[in-house]
């Protein structure tokens, strides 16, 4: 070998030598192209003594393919967790990591997390059927019905009786049950219930209290539905309805029904669903009975706990002798779920094999090329997302690489249906990190990816956002049909969308394991929520000058935006009602020449913040407009106001509220209108709270008495604790802390001094986000102290179905 290599490079010494000698007699203009020539054999022809160039593995969608081919097939049983499925996919997982010499990032050496879940188990032959006196109707389980978590088994023939929302509280002296028997029979109610009686009964209206009080009157089962709120398509695969293990009994049946079956139901019956629930609002009294109608049911159903499941992990460990201790983590859930009960298994092909198959190629892709990261990057497969996240929430909380120390989480789900393009969502929550992926991602690349605002929900990068990570949630843009059936199986999968999906996040993970920089800036978890909750700007602006000066405002970390309805100065009687209302109208025309979005509803402000849009909430400052003609409070609410701020003063004669006070807050409870009360005093807020009809908001600097706090509280209203420009943080929430001791923390609400798309206001509610972490406040709780009792106190005044935060 030693002599064929020296000459080798004999040989390239003569040609060498050659080429010189003719390049001596070319033109200077052709010595540049000699001599590159000559590089290029002499580089070529040295080559040859050594071994060659091993040819780098690509990215190939037809090996992704065959994994997804492998684990969405029948014999996987659907991969549901806590069944055998599940485990012989995290096994098959396990096994081609080892094949490919990816290393074990699971306990003990292992591939494998183990945790556990509590499942129902819902065997093959269900049957619901509805007889009424004209027609019996059979319906689709997972389309029309669907068995609910903690649900029994039930079989037979009984008759239905309808119980309105199922409520019974003797307090109140309210029983939804009294004067009717139900044993033996099926119990038919609505879940969601109307601010009004979720007031009223607090913890009596409960979903897993009512489903109690149809077990102990002996019910046979619990037909549950959702009141004038029609569910998407096929609904009934994804519903939860939120129950405790408390109810949980062998022989209860609980099945939540589509509204189409509760109109199936009602079509023959001398009556209307509406109706009675206008009428149960209306009189606060129930309007129960017995429908005549009666329904077949076969379920056979148990509950199992603590079924043992795990999560996959695997690892490629950096090289740099610091930066090996951060993390890249790339994933996807690889659970499905299972066989259904009418005997058909589930394969998941794209939900979320395809996932799956892409995480499990690139980490065969970045071992067989010995690509040698210098932070570590990691591979997760998640069990038991389908069951609420369960896996990645586990890992999460129970990290097997430090949380703190992770760059950033890539997670995929479902990418082989779609049109073409890859969703990148996540940007408004990591925008640094996206940043950096964006700068460096080839453009070929670039071009077919679209990012997004992105957020929690939906899948596992969820669980990562909550510990402060960025995660960014990676899916096929268009529509994924079979979603959730029976029929979604690796012939529908494309195979050259798995391939971008692939090469999109194969080099953004290359590029976040290697990039200098410090991708751990102090506050994560802080820096999150204060972008993921939702804000609200207390600094009552004009709307005139809102509309002009935020008109472009995308992704701003102001949610919602009160405005103020300004009529000139001078303005009495008839022209400033007018003048009132022509504004309103102004401000409904003016958005839609902005980014700015128009409040109509809690689930709008929400689609609104999905697209990084401010949403105004227009009201009125004092009650001058109202005085001499109450009614008008109804007619503004009908024009788009929504509150009244005024002082309680303005209510108040020597102390006591005036008649014509009586009449104008009697007028803005009935129009549906929020009166904030601001800067009262306690036997103020007495008075008021005394002769108001429906819930109100109180704002101050300062906490009130012990009795008015009591006094508040028994009323409902809701009590906002002003920070003040130049307020301490600590010292803030330590006063919220207190008032949520005497309150409870559903009658609490922290309101913002400084504006908000200032610096300073910015800052302050930061501050008091941090401050309130430290105090162990969770997330829930944050939520509801930024909005979400805010929001419902705004949705109680208007006599809406109540609604929380996100």
């Amino acid at each position: 070998m030693k002599m064929l290599k020296d000459g080798l490079k004999g040989r390239a010494t003569q040609l060498i030598a050659t080429k010189f000698k003719l390049a001596r007699i070319k033109k200077v203009s052709s010595i540049g192209r000699g001599w590159l020539a000559i590089l290029g054999l002499c580089f070529s022809l040295c080559s040859l003594s050594g071994q060659p160039k091993a040819k780098k593995v690509q990215f190939e969608a037809e090996a992704a393919l065959s994994y997804i081919r492998d684990l969405a097939a029948d014999s996987m049983l659907g991969r549901r967790s806590g069944h055998p499925g599940g485990e012989a996919g995290a096994e098959y997982i396990a096994a081609r990591f080892k094949e490919w010499g990816v290393e074990p990032a699971g306990e003990n050496g292992t591939y494998f997390q183990t945790f556990t879940v509590d499942l129902n188990q819902v065997e093959e032959g269900v049957v619901l059927e509805l007889m009424t006196t004209k027609v019996r109707r059979s319906f689709y389980y997972g389309e029309d019905w669907r068995v609910q978590a903690y649900s029994g088994s039930a079989h037979g023939t009984a008759e239905i009786v309808f119980v309105g929302y199922g409520l019974r509280d003797e307090k109140a002296n309210y029983d939804d049950y009294a004067g009717l028997e139900v044993k033996g029979k099926w119990v038919l109610f609505a879940s969601n219930l109307p601010s009004s009686l979720a007031d009223k009964f607090g913890e009596a209206a409960s979903l897993t209290r009512r489903v109690r009080w149809a077990q102990e009157r002996g019910a046979k089962g619990a037909l549950i539905f959702r009141r004038e709120e029609p569910q998407p398509a096929a609904p009934a695969r994804g519903v939860r309805l939120g129950l405790s293990r408390e109810v949980y009994r062998p022989d209860f049946a609980i099945i939540s029904i589509e509204t189409r079956v509760v109109d199936a139901l009602f079509r023959d019956l001398l009556t209307d669903l509406r109706y009675l629930f206008q009428e149960i609002e209306r009189q606060q009294k129930p309007m129960s009975f017995t429908t005549g109608a009666k329904a077949f049911i076969s379920v056979a159903a148990r509950w199992e706990e603590k079924k043992p499941t795990k999560n996959v992990l695997g690892k490629i460990t950096g090289s740099d002798p610091v930066l090996k201790n951060e993390y890249v983590i790339i994933g996807a859930h690889m659970d499905h779920l299972g066989v259904d009960p009418l005997g058909e298994v589930m394969n998941g092909a794209n939900d979320n094999a395809s996932g799956t198959a892409v995480v499990m190629e690139i980490a065969r892709v970045l071992k067989l090329n010995q690509v040698k990261p210098k932070r570590t990057i990691v591979f997760g497969l998640w069990a038991a997302e389908e069951m609420g996240l369960l896996g990645s929430r586990y890992f999460a909380d129970h990290p097997l690489v430090p949380i703190e120390k992770t760059v950033a989480y890539l997670n995929m789900d479902m990418v082989g249906h779609g049109s073409g393009n890859v969703n990148f969502r996540g940007i408004y929550y990591g925008p640094e990190v996206w940043e950096v992926i964006k700068a460096k991602l080839p453009k070929e690349i670039l071009d077919y990816v679209r990012p997004g605002r992105g957020g929690p929900g939906g899948s596992d990068h969820s669980s990562f956002l909550a510990k402060g990570v960025p995660g960014f949630s990676i899916n096929t843009e268009g529509y994924h049909f079979k979603y959730h059936q029976a029929n979604d199986v690796v012939e529908l999968i494309k195979p050259e969308l798995l391939k971008k999906t692939g090469e999109l996040v194969l080099a953004a993970a290359n590029i976040l394991a290697n990039e200098k920089g410090d991708f751990f800036p102090p506050q994560r978890l802080e820096r999150y929520h204060f972008r993921y909750q939702t804000l609200i700007n207390f600094k009552f602006e004009p709307s005139v000058q809102v509309l002009e000066g935020h008109k472009d405002a995308q992704d701003s970390h102001v949610d919602l935006q009160l405005v103020r309805v300004s009529p000139p100065q001078g303005a009495t009687g008839d022209a400033l009602r007018v003048e009132l209302v022509r504004q309103l109208m102004g401000v409904a025309e003016g958005v839609k020449k902005t980014n700015l979005v128009l409040f109509t509803g809690a689930s709008e402000l929400q689609g609104a913040m999905n697209q990084g849009k401010t949403t105004l909430l227009p009201g009125l400052r004092g009650i001058d407009v109202l005085k001499g003609e109450p009614r008008w409070a109804d007619v503004l609410a009908k024009q788009g106001l929504y509150f009244i701020l005024e002082e309680a003063a303005a209510f108040l004669t020597e102390g006591k509220i005036s008649d014509e006070g009586k009449n104008i807050l009697q007028a803005i409870n009935q129009a549906g209108l929020l009166l904030l009360i601001n800067r009262a005093q306690d036997d103020q807020i007495k008075e008021i709270l005394n002769y108001a009809i429906k819930p109100i908001g109180i704002i101050a600097k300062e906490l009130p008495g012990k009795e008015t706090l009591e006094l508040i509280r028994e009323k409902g209203a809701v009590f906002g604790l002003e920070a003040s420009s130049g307020a301490e943080p600590a010292a803030y929430v330590q006063k919220l802390l207190e008032a949520r001791q005497a309150l409870g923390s559903d009658n609490l609400f922290i309101v913002n001094g400084p504006c908000l798309w200032e610096k300073e206001g910015q800052d302050l509610v930061f501050q008091i986000i941090a401050e309130l972490f430290k105090a162990k406040v969770e997330s829930g709780e944050l939520g509801n102290l930024l909005s979400g009792n805010f929001l419902r106190l705004l949705s109680r005044a208007r006599g809406e179905t109540a609604s929380g935060p996100r």
